[in-house]
This record gives structure tokens, sequence and C-alpha cells, in this order.
């Protein structure tokens, strides 16, 4: 997040793909058919109730927050008391 920063990449960039480090996957994707204001996700394999993880599609408006994902649990840890595992990005967001 440091370097996105650093380096003026919010200002270059509109929409930002990002990718795990530690796999590699080949996929089809077509940009211009999303919706640049929202954060996009690939639909999960089997499971309706997971989030996959493997790549999303973020404009740079919402960038930051997709990377900073462990800075709300610890600042504000009692929004998640309750929650019992639902990996539903919807359900998670919404807290």
């Amino acid at each position: 997040m440091q370097q996105v920063r650093e380096h003026g990449l919010l200002e270059a960039y509109g929409r930002f793909v990002v990718t795990r480090t530690d796999q590699f996957y080949v996929c089809r994707l077509d940009l211009g058919a999303l919706d640049p204001r929202y954060v996009h996700m690939p639909s999960s394999r089997g499971e309706k109730d997971y989030m996959c993880d493997r790549w999303l599609v973020a404009p740079r408006e919402l960038l930051m927050g997709t990377l900073d994902i462990l800075q709300p649990v610890v600042v504000t840890p009692e929004k998640y008391f309750g929650f019992r595992g639902s990996t539903r990005g919807d359900r998670i967001a919404a807290r």
C-alpha cells in the first residue's frame, strides 16, 4: 500500500487488477464489461457462500480499502463480535 502511494499510482490509473502473489491464474477478463464504479471479484467454484480470492478489480477510489482488510478488524473488533464465518463479501463488507 505504501508503494502505491509513493509511486503515485492512484493518480496514474483509474482501475486496478489485484491478484494473489502466491498463485498464477489464467482467465479471460473484459474490463470494459465491468462497471468501473464497483469492486469486482470472480465467482467461486462450488459453494455459493465462498469469497474467491484469486483476483479483484477495483476503482482507484476503493483500492486502498480493498488492500487494507486487517486494520478495521484490529481498530474496531467489536464490529466483528458474533461473526460466524460466512465468507460472503456482502456480509463482511456490511460490517
